[in-house]
């Protein structure tokens, strides 16, 4: 029997996990997390959202951070570093549940080591002024030598929070 009105989602038994984290990324973020946080009541919950414009009605546990978009600046690297830094901190009986909506991609920006943010700045202008379709600019900017934040988001460390959270139904 679960805590709350969801017990399990699929596959996740919620009862497994010590805590869920709860991250939102992107302009529809704040209502998608907040649908999520009444669904998990009783759960222990923490969590973080990314907007670009701040979101009334936060959950309790649930931290915000603002970004820029469409075009990355420093708010979108001051997310980047507070979804890093939740990430770290969630361990191997964590379950981190991720509700992602369209902008995320800028509003948390977190540049490999020898990119400047600057240079994700000019190459994401340039894109939009020749055209690009939102497609055609995600590839390029999630490329690995773009983006460290999206090719850290599923660290080893997390792929084995991950696998053991579902391996007991595989």
């Amino acid at each position: 029997s679960g805590k709350g009105p969801a017990s399990d989602l699929g596959l996740i038994r919620l009862s497994d996990h010590s805590k869920i984290y709860l991250v939102g990324l992107g302009k529809a973020a704040g209502p998608m997390v907040h649908a999520a946080y009444d669904l998990l009541a009783g759960y222990p919950t923490d969590g973080l959202i990314v907007t670009k414009v701040p979101y009334e009605r936060l959950p309790s546990g649930i931290k915000q951070v603002c970004g820029d978009h469409p075009v990355p600046g420093n708010n979108s690297f001051a997310a980047g570093i507070a979804l890093r830094e939740l990430l770290i901190q969630a361990g191997p009986r964590d379950l981190v549940l991720f509700f992602i909506s369209g902008g995320g991609s800028a509003l948390a920006t977190l540049p490999i080591p020898g990119v400047a943010l600057q240079d994700v700045a000019d190459l994401t202008n340039a894109l939009i002024r020749s055209g690009a379709k939102i497609e055609q600019m995600n590839i390029i900017l999630n490329h690995q030598h773009f983006r460290a934040l999206h090719n850290s988001v599923l660290s080893i460390r997390h792929q084995r929070a991950i696998h053991n959270s579902l391996s007991h139904y595989l």
